[in-house]
C-alpha cells in the first residue's frame, strides 16, 4: 500500500485504515486470514534481520497472492519470491546464499498452509 511513497506518518495512518476498513467489508475470508498470518508475524523491532525481512516479504506475497485469487487472477506458475522479483530487482542479490523458500514456520507450516489450514478450521 505504502511501498515507494513518499507520504507524511499521518497520511500514511490514513490510508492503512482506509484500507483495513474497505477490506472488512470486501475482502474474501481466505485474504483476511492472510492479511492477519502476515501482520500477526511482522517482528516488533525496527531492525529486522535477513531472515525476517525475508519471511514478511514472502508472508506479504502470501497475502497478494489471495487477493490475486480473489480478483480471479492465476497465480499457477509463481514460485516463491516471483512476486518480490517483479518489485524488487535486487531480491535475489539481497537473498543471495539463502534458501529461496521461505523457512517453516515453528510448527513446519509455510503461511500458505497456514492460510489453508486456518480456513479448513473455520468450516
Amino acid at each position: 500500500m505504502l511501498a515507494g511513497r513518499e507520504i507524511p506518518a499521518r497520511k500514511q495512518e490514513k490510508v492503512i485504515l482506509d484500507f483495513m476498513r474497505r477490506s472488512l467489508v470486501y475482502a474474501s475470508p481466505s485474504v483476511l486470514r492472510a492479511l492477519r498470518v502476515w501482520r500477526d508475524a511482522l517482528p516488533q523491532n525496527e531492525n529486522w534481520s535477513h531472515e525476517q525481512t525475508k519471511a514478511m516479504m514472502l508472508k506479504y506475497e502470501a497475502f497478494v497472492k489471495a487477493m490475486r485469487k480473489d480478483l480471479g487472477v492465476s497465480n499457477w506458475g509463481l514460485a516463491e519470491g516471483d512476486l518480490g522479483r517483479a518489485v524488487n530487482s535486487d531480491w535475489d542479490e539481497y537473498f543471495a546464499g539463502s534458501d529461496p523458500a521461505l523457512p517453516p514456520e515453528p510448527d513446519g507450516t509455510s503461511p500458505e498452509e497456514q492460510i489453508r489450514a486456518s480456513e479448513r478450521e473455520r468450516r
